[in-house]
């Protein structure tokens, strides 16, 4: 079976993420005031984060390889590693920061391929990568990402994954992990 995983939310802990390191790695101090409003307005809003995606870009900021390898979820890499050939990264947003996040997180080789959508929708983006008649599973955060891979790839399992143990919004089934998606499908 083939995967395509979402980046933030499904297999990188974002959230902690943008606390823990944006508000302390040195390389965004200059921005760090700007994120701490972000962060406290709704950090899940992309397109307020435009300012520091532009930032990265300008100063052609980046990770070490594998400096924010811990914010992967605990699943991922062994996901990963018995699922290697068969796995796409998909992350929606900015692609020199999406870019600098999955280099750091150590995993861009681990993937058969890493598709930057910026601010295409997953579903939209990926008719441009594979036929309409693809059998596959997506895996996302998004209610809005799946709902639209979903209505353009109908032999498509969709799941929604909540690592913060929430509901989710109650139009495709919920997932908590990498591990559990391996039993259910």
């Amino acid at each position: 079976m083939k995967y395509f995983l979402d980046f933030d939310r499904t297999i990188f802990d974002t959230d902690r993420f943008n606390t823990e390191v944006l508000l302390t790695h040195p390389l965004f101090e200059e921005k760090r005031e700007e994120i701490q409003k972000v962060i406290q307005e709704d950090q899940l809003k992309s397109i307020r984060w435009r300012f520091l995606h532009d930032f990265v870009k300008e100063r052609g900021i980046t990770f070490k390889e594998r400096e924010v390898e811990p914010y992967l979820f605990p699943d991922v890499l062994p996901f990963l590693s018995n699922h290697r050939a068969d796995v796409t990264l998909v992350t929606y947003g900015n692609p020199a920061f999406q870019a600098i996040k999955v280099f750091g997180a150590g995993v861009k080789e681990k993937f058969a391929d890493v598709y930057y959508t910026d601010t295409t929708a997953k579903g939209e983006y990926l008719q441009t990568k594979i036929p309409a008649d693809h059998e596959f599973v997506f895996v996302d955060d998004t209610a809005e990402h799946l709902t639209n891979v979903a209505q353009l790839f109908h032999r498509t399992s969709v799941f929604e994954i909540r690592r913060d143990g929430g509901a989710g919004s109650g139009l495709f089934p919920v997932i908590t992990s990498l591990t559990e998606l391996e039993t259910v499908q």
